[in-house]
């Protein structure tokens, strides 16, 4: 899927991220996207598998992913 199609369906989520961060400047919010959206384009699989369930939904492998990547930025005190 084309970066720029899944920004555009996410618009209204990040305008309510976006509500919430002006009003409680001090909550820190992790963002994955960067896991599997670069260079224009959002994946759907990794060189091993599919990464969701259907169109919306990370399968375990894709949550798996995440939830290493959230750990590894708590950890180091990154946001993102």
């Amino acid at each position: 899927m084309s970066q720029r199609a899944y920004e555009q369906r996410a618009a209204q989520y990040e305008d309510v991220i976006g509500d919430i961060l002006r009003r409680f400047p001090s909550v820190t919010v992790y963002d994955p996207r960067p896991l599997f959206c670069s260079d224009g384009s959002c994946k759907a699989a990794d060189a091993a598998l599919p990464l969701y369930m259907n169109g919306d939904h990370l399968n375990h492998h894709g949550a798996s992913i995440v939830i290493r990547d959230l750990k590894q930025a708590v950890r180091l005190g990154l946001a993102r």
